[in-house]
């Protein structure tokens, strides 16, 4: 899954450069994305939708797989600035492997609604979150916990990622050994905002169960 994922509107994106080879751990290809004030964002995009871009020529809908694609660049100007709104009050610290950190503001867990056909029907901030040690299930207060430790990565000989049990550790000192529960068979994550570039404050949302490239989650009011 990575590290974080940033959501970026079409409307401060320049161009998409793909990357050649393979992603051995994750769907989706490696880019490369530059923004409207220069400043260049490198990961992967999300390939659970495909990895297609879909939209409207003069001749009719068009639908082109990245696959087929060395440089998107778009036609319009992009915006400089970006601000996402942040649903939370809290602040969340990842830090990283290589030593540095990135910091969520207005950071919250948020829980996934089904209507009654059992489909996604929305989402909402919470700050709650619910912790499986062996088979007993405990509903934590975002307040209880200072950090979020994961495992050290293991993965396959095919390289898939082999997940282990996350230790939280409490305000009061102690620690406990789990793993985050899912809310109607989801994942459950924490959203918040970061600041990207000269003017742009992004959506970001972060895994711990499954996120790779970190070695602490601290969580603070």
């Amino acid at each position: 899954m990575g590290l974080v994922f940033l959501w970026l509107p079409f409307e401060i994106i320049r161009s998409i450069e793909f990357k050649e080879g393979p992603n051995k751990l994750f769907r989706g290809p490696n880019v490369a994305i530059t923004l409207g004030d220069g400043s260049v964002v490198e990961g992967r995009m999300d390939g659970s939708t495909g990895n297609k871009f879909v939209g409207q020529a003069d001749i009719g809908g068009f639908s082109i797989d990245e696959v087929n694609v060395a440089t998107l660049t778009f036609a319009h100007k992009p915006e400089a600035t970006s601000t996402f709104v942040p649903r939370g009050k809290h602040t969340a610290v990842v830090h990283k492997t290589d030593g540095g950190q990135i910091v969520l503001t207005g950071a919250t867990f948020m829980e996934d609604f089904d209507d009654k056909d059992g489909c996604w029907d929305g989402e909402a901030p919470v700050d709650t979150f619910v912790f499986w040690i062996s088979r007993a299930e405990y509903t934590i207060d975002w307040s209880k916990v200072a950090a979020i430790v994961p495992p050290p990565p293991k993965t396959t000989k095919s390289g898939a990622l082999i997940e282990g049990e996350l230790t939280l550790t409490l305000r009061n000192g102690q620690t406990r050994e789990g793993r985050l529960g899912s809310i109607n068979r989801r994942e459950q994550r924490i959203e918040g905002a970061i600041s990207y570039g000269a003017g742009y404050k992004l959506r970001t949302t972060f895994y711990p169960n499954t996120a790779l490239g970190y070695t602490k989650l601290e969580l603070r009011d």
